[in-house]
């Protein structure tokens, strides 16, 4: 006599579906843990942007503001010195301006040994608004970038910027 079970392949099907619900549960924090990852690199990434601003912005705002805004004039930051010009109209100008001219864009590197931090953009502005004389710093802070190429230009590159504003 021979016995036959009705219930093959139970253990089989048990064991196939236990091994998709595992593989789903292991999928899904993966996709969760890859998320996070790029949420907290992107977080990291905006805050060297803004402290390279307001680095750049210490710098070249204070020089500036004790020079009595000078036309022409040197700032140090991070142990290099810089020199700005401004010579070259602002066209258009702002909203509100009646005349307006800028400094070419002043890039400052930040490193640490050979490892880059990242870079700032330093713009000087000064001009006439509703009769009052403006200055303006403005620095536009980056996490990736060196002296030659700022911002080096990735899908990971972030700008921050900040503006310092002086008036009559």
């Amino acid at each position: 006599m021979t016995y036959t079970s009705t219930h093959r392949g139970y253990t089989l099907l048990f064991a196939t579906l236990t091994a998709a619900v595992v593989l789903n549960i292991a999928i899904f924090i993966s996709s969760v843990s890859r998320k996070q990852y790029i949420l907290s690199s992107t977080a990291r990434d905006s805050l060297f942007a803004v402290y390279n601003a307001d680095s750049a912005i210490d710098c070249a705002a204070a020089a500036w503001f004790q020079g009595n805004f000078p036309m022409t004039g040197n700032f140090i930051c991070n142990g290099t010195s810089f020199s700005f010009n401004i010579i070259t109209p602002h066209t258009p100008f702002p909203a509100g301006w009646t005349s307006a001219n800028r400094s070419a864009e002043v890039i400052i590197p930040f490193a640490s040994g050979a490892e880059e931090k990242g870079c700032a953009k330093v713009t000087f502005i000064t001009g006439i608004k509703d009769g009052d004389s403006i200055s303006v710093v403005e620095a536009l802070g980056y996490n990736l970038g060196n002296g030659t190429t700022c911002p080096r230009i990735s899908p990971r590159t972030v700008e921050r910027a900040l503006r310092v504003t002086y008036s009559d």
